[in-house]
């Protein structure tokens, strides 16, 4: 990958997803060496020969807005195209920045769709989505419904199912508060936000979601979401409804170390 840097905590690989045996998407953090900037992209890499087959540009950010930058990804087959979050890339209770999670021209803060070419070795430039998202960690797809996690601020951990042309909240709204001044929180709730079907807080550091593995195969598990947490440690058995449109009860398994992925 050009430019492939890991640099003051703005680096790295954010996301990967296979899309066959031999190909695979992946979304990155790249610098121009004679710029200050960072890029955020994207690319489809095959494997097989080592060749980068696609790589686009997602956005770029300044070394101070190097936190919530997200990184949940999926493959959805149905459509053959690629669900990516992307937090906001923000510095701790800074309006400012946070503010483009709410802004139609960026792509930071929003759950975007990246269709493929037919034979996936291409990538169509990105549609939002949704947006009004702050960190957003893993997502999956159950049920023909795609559910999402994300870093609240202090506190307000969340589990969303994301809905096209649905707004999430940040920054104006959030279970969670300002880290600078604990008793202030983000509390411009409106209508036409879509809360969360469940939060933590405190947080749990939640950083991953997955279909329960088939082990679980008691009926009480059948519309059951695995969920991975980093500060606690712990897996979490999410159980729905019926409709699919709520949490009836989570059950915490607690192992003692942080878990990044499922």
């Amino acid at each position: 990958l050009e430019n492939f840097i890991l640099k003051q905590s703005n680096g790295g690989v954010r996301s990967v997803v296979w899309l066959t045996d031999n190909l695979i998407f992946v979304y990155y953090t790249s610098q121009k060496p004679t710029e200050e900037s960072f890029d955020m992209r994207a690319a489809i890499i095959n494997i097989s020969n080592l060749t980068v087959e696609d790589d686009i540009e997602l956005g770029q950010f300044n070394l101070d807005e190097h936190f919530s930058l997200g990184g949940g990804s999926v493959y959805d087959k149905q459509n053959n195209r690629i669900l990516l979050a992307i937090g906001v890339a923000s510095g701790p209770d800074n309006v400012k920045t946070s503010s483009k999670a709410q802004d139609n021209k960026s792509l930071f803060g929003k759950i975007v769709s990246i269709r493929l070419s037919d034979d996936q070795l291409k990538m169509f430039l990105p549609s939002i989505l949704s947006k009004g998202h702050r960190n957003p960690q893993g997502m999956t797809i159950h049920n023909d419904l795609i559910f999402a996690v994300e870093h609240g601020p202090k506190g307000g951990d969340e589990i969303n199912i994301i809905k096209e042309n649905s707004n999430y909240g940040w920054n104006n709204f959030s279970y969670g508060t300002k880290y600078g001044k604990p008793d202030s929180t983000y509390a411009n709730y409106s209508k036409k936000y879509l809360e969360p079907i469940f939060y933590f807080t405190p947080s749990i550091g939640i950083s991953d979601i997955y279909q329960c593995p088939s082990i679980f195969d008691s009926p009480g598990y059948k519309d059951c979401l695995l969920i991975s947490s980093m500060r606690a440690g712990s897996f979490y058995l999410a159980k729905l409804n019926n409709k699919m449109s709520a949490l009836q009860s989570i059950e915490e398994l607690h192992l003692g170390d942080r878990i990044r992925k499922i």
